[in-house]
């Protein structure tokens, strides 16, 4: 499954513009894909922006915020509304869940397995779907990691 308004959602422009908030560099790498077949070959690095208040959080990408969720301890989750895409004739609704371990701050308060600062999944969930070939709950998930980069205040 392509990802193509989800990459053009998140690579929008450059730089954090003083925006507050907790930032991670990430490496998203595709791990299934059971909506086409195909193989998980989707490869990303992002700059995740986190505002957690209290135990809410809110992720973006620059000023696009994508995602909420809730803080317990050292994990997050997360998910986004749903998204509507047109491919060709065909209207594909989709939605992001995700679940990560995370390090805020850098220090060693909480630890990923992996040895990173964030160590997650993403999970996308096709809800509904015009396309014959991509059928409604089907799933394409990725793996998230990467380093704890500075907060904005």
């Amino acid at each position: 499954m392509r990802l193509a308004l989800f990459g053009c959602l998140l690579l929008g422009g450059c730089g954090n513009a003083n925006l507050k908030g907790h930032y991670w560099n990430l490496s998203l790498q595709g791990d299934e894909d059971d909506c086409t077949g195909a193989a998980a070959n989707y490869t990303e690095k992002l700059e995740y922006r986190v505002n957690i208040e209290g135990n809410e959080v809110a992720l973006a990408v620059e000023q696009d915020e994508f995602a909420t969720g809730n803080v317990n301890g050292c994990s997050i989750s997360y998910e986004s509304v749903i998204w509507e895409e047109v491919r060709g004739d065909f209207e594909i609704r989709w939605k992001i869940y995700g679940s990560a371990v995370v390090n805020v701050g850098g220090g060693q308060s909480c630890q990923p397995l992996n040895g990173t600062d964030w160590d997650g999944t993403e999970v996308f969930e096709v809800i509904s779907s015009d396309d014959p070939e991509i059928s409604p709950g089907c799933e394409y998930s990725m793996s998230l990691s990467g380093k704890y980069i500075e907060e904005v205040k």
